[in-house]
């Protein structure tokens, strides 16, 4: 279950940011995840909010934007989209099998929202 591995990185990754910012909570975290990168979605939104328990991030929105597997083929350029993010499959142009990923193995934070910490005035 690497869910929980990408989430304790995303955590604590999340953390930093914010610290960095000097936030006093996170409000919400916007991932791009490729359909390549084979995530179960309910499995990993279960362990961002186990691991965001007790740290800046508990009860943050975690938005995840999906990105299809795209490939092109090496053979004859073909770009296109395959039924199946982890099953190979041939270019539906010429049946080469050597491809290369374009796009669906991304895992990028996008956005992160934070709540700032409220400052002090000093009166005199």
């Amino acid at each position: 279950m690497h869910e929980l591995s990408l989430c304790q990185s995303l955590i604590q990754l999340t953390e930093r940011i914010a610290n960095s910012y000097n936030a006093s909570k996170v409000i919400g975290v916007t991932v791009e995840m490729g359909t390549a990168v084979a995530i179960e979605e309910d499995t990993f939104r279960f362990c961002f909010d186990a691991v965001a328990n007790d740290t800046i991030a508990d009860g943050s929105k975690l938005t995840i934007e999906w990105i299809r597997l795209k490939l092109q083929c090496q053979l004859c350029g073909n770009s296109y989209h395959p039924t199946s993010p982890v099953i190979p499959e041939p270019c539906p142009q010429c049946g080469s099998f050597d491809t290369k990923c374009l796009s669906g193995r991304e895992f990028t934070v996008k956005h992160i929202e934070v709540e700032e910490k409220a400052k002090e005035i000093e009166l005199h």
